[in-house]
C-alpha cells in the first residue's frame, strides 16, 4: 500500500468515526464508544494490510466492515422500543384468555382414550367449551 492510499484510508476511517459520533449522540448511544469502535475496526484493517501485505483482501474487508455493521445493528435495536417477551412468540395473541383456551383443548385431547388422530375435529372441541 502506498502512503497516499494509507493516508486516504485513515482519513476515511476518521470521517466515518466522526459521522458515527454525531449520529450516536443524536440517537442516544455512547458516541465516544461507538466512534472508537468504528474507527478502530477500520484503522485495524488498514494496519493489517500495511503490516502483513499477504493478508487476504476479504479478511481485511470483514475487519473494516465489522465496526460499522455492529454499530448499525445496535442503532437499529436502540431506536425500536419493542420490549421482547421471552415467554411468548411474536405471532401469539395478546389476549390473556387465549392461553387458558389452548390449555383446555390440550387437556381435553390428552384425557381422551386412545383416539385416531383423523377423528379429532377441532371445531367440535371449540364448540363444546363455549
Amino acid at each position: 500500500m502506498t502512503t497516499v492510499a494509507t493516508g486516504t484510508a485513515f482519513v476515511v476511517a476518521a470521517v466515518l468515526g466522526a459521522a458515527v459520533y454525531r449520529d450516536a449522540s443524536q440517537v442516544g448511544l455512547s458516541p465516544t464508544r461507538w466512534a472508537g469502535i468504528v474507527f478502530g475496526s477500520t484503522a485495524a484493517a488498514v494496519l493489517f494490510r500495511l503490516v502483513v501485505p499477504d493478508v487476504p483482501v476479504p479478511g481485511v474487508l470483514v475487519i473494516a466492515v465489522l465496526g460499522p455493521a455492529v454499530y448499525l445493528l445496535e442503532r437499529d435495536d436502540s431506536t425500536h422500543d419493542d420490549t421482547a417477551d421471552p415467554t411468548t412468540l411474536p405471532s401469539r395473541s395478546s389476549r390473556p384468555d387465549d392461553d387458558e383456551e389452548w390449555l383446555r383443548v390440550r387437556v381435553r385431547l390428552l384425557s381422551h382414550p386412545v383416539v385416531d388422530p383423523r377423528e379429532i375435529r377441532l371445531d367440535a372441541l371449540w364448540t363444546d367449551q363455549q
